[in-house]
């Protein structure tokens, strides 16, 4: 498997480290960027930066800047990369689902925790 770099937004510092640990379980040459909260995200792109995440891991529900309005504010600018974002979320209202079927650019809702084979999966899509 190739090297790719794999970024999460999510408030939990101890979710960063879960996810972090079990990504370098499967590809230890993954690149693993942390953010936490849509806002960072934003930013981040908007710097034209070296390094854009392949894959993207949303939180939805997170302080300053949530992954709705991150959802909302990236598919409305001029700033978008080729990166698969899936949803990753404790909720469990199925109008969530239905929502995040209204964005094009996500590849994938996934109910929190998330398991080691969807994290393989999504890390396959790129080999």
């Amino acid at each position: 498997m190739n090297s790719k770099v794999i970024g999460l937004v999510d408030d939990e510092e101890v979710f960063h480290w879960l996810v972090e640990s079990n990504v370098k379980m499967i590809n230890d040459g993954c690149k693993f960027l942390s953010f936490f909260n849509g806002e960072e995200i934003l930013n981040y792109l908007r710097s034209s930066p070296a390094v854009i995440p392949n894959i993207l891991l949303l939180d939805l529900n997170m302080p300053v800047c949530s992954g709705w309005r991150f959802l909302e504010n990236y598919a409305n600018s001029a700033v978008k990369t080729e990166m698969d974002i899936y949803i990753l979320s404790s909720s469990i209202d199925p109008e969530d689902k239905v929502r995040a079927k209204n964005f094009s650019i996500v590849r994938e809702f996934v109910s929190k925790p998330i398991s080691s084979d969807f994290l393989k999966r999504a890390l396959n899509r790129f080999s």
